[in-house]
């Protein structure tokens, strides 16, 4: 969330068109516009893995605006921390897990974690109907060329101002000029055009669209345009004056954590066993009174705590802690 302001008055710019797009191979994008008082906020429902977001103006006179970021971060300042003092006492015992987490993390390839990347339904924007290889075909130096040449029902067009547009011809055979395609490279949107038109060609590996208009906010376009490059990361190394880069937060991925077993497993019964916590299950659904739950101890002997907890049904909190003993 943010506000835009007028740069020379630094008052609030009402209804202005703002897009938020988050480059790279499950790109995403957006358009809000801001409110009465140069409010605006995305609200982002779906999983991201890129957190480089890239903010710009919709509009020709982008740099009558400023674009403010709204301060997410926490203010730690009034914590209070109690003092932590480690005695000479427990010296023997930390050089002892010290040793055990030694050899726990000497097999960590075998016992890690799994990370379950984002899942995301593919947006509409990412539906294109013509696919161009241009590997497949006679590679042009520019762009220009290789649109004249190869891409059927795309153009490049010069301005007056001699600055060069894309654009995609309806399905209707009916061309309104002043409505621009939708334009990604790697996942970056391009809303000035001629940022990209010098781009060797040679540099480019695949050329996609879609001829269908399509409306994201209130921001109409005629046809999508996704050009992808052969590095894939254009947007690492792009600047341009009108685009302000934001770092997004996410909350942390899920992991399918991993759980010893021994059964039909020669190679586990051979690897030391060196755990301090046997079991962590994050989602655990105890509608099913029959439902069982199996782990195994490790190599290191001594008391141990579960702690089950959780909400009921009815939103109630639960806490059940008990000791057992691996002798």
């Amino acid at each position: 969330s943010g506000s835009i302001t007028m740069k020379e008055t630094k008052q609030p710019a009402a209804n202005v068109k703002v897009s938020l797009s988050l480059p790279g191979d499950n790109y995403l994008f957006n358009v809000v516009t801001s409110n009465s008082n140069g409010d605006f906020k995305f609200i982002l429902d779906k999983e991201y893995d890129n957190l480089n977001g890239v903010l710009q103006i919709l509009s020709n006179d982008w740099d009558k605006y400023q674009i403010n970021i709204n301060n997410q971060t926490v203010d730690y300042t009034g914590f209070t921390y109690s003092n932590f003092i480690i005695t000479k006492e427990i010296n023997d015992y930390i050089l002892k897990r010290s040793i055990q987490n030694q050899i726990e993390n000497a097999y960590r390839v075998v016992k890690s974690d799994s990370i379950i990347p984002p899942k995301q339904r593919q947006p509409f924007y990412r539906d294109f109907e013509v696919f161009y290889n241009l590997d497949d075909y006679t590679r042009f130096n520019s762009l220009q060329e290789t649109v004249i040449e190869i891409i059927d029902h795309v153009g490049i067009r010069k301005l007056k101002n001699g600055s060069r547009i894309f654009q995609v011809r309806p399905e209707d055979g009916y061309s309104d000029n002043n409505i621009l395609p939708l334009v990604f490279v790697d996942g970056l949107y391009m809303n000035n055009h001629e940022d990209f038109m010098d781009y060797s060609a040679k540099k480019v590996k695949e050329i996609n669209f879609s001829r269908k208009k399509v409306l994201i906010g209130t921001q109409l376009f005629q046809g999508v345009i996704s050009i992808k490059t052969i590095g894939g990361d254009y947007f690492k190394d792009f600047y341009s004056p009108h685009i302000v880069n934001v770092e997004m937060f996410r909350s942390q991925l899920q992991k399918e954590y991993y759980s010893q077993n021994y059964i039909n497993n020669l190679d586990a019964q051979r690897i030391p066993d060196y755990r301090y916590q046997l079991l962590w299950e994050p989602n655990l659904d105890l509608s099913d009174k029959e439902k069982e739950i199996t782990f195994y101890t490790s190599d290191i002997t001594g008391n141990y705590q579960v702690v089950l907890e959780g909400f009921t049904d009815q939103g109630k909190p639960i806490s059940i802690k008990e000791i057992f003993v691996v002798e």
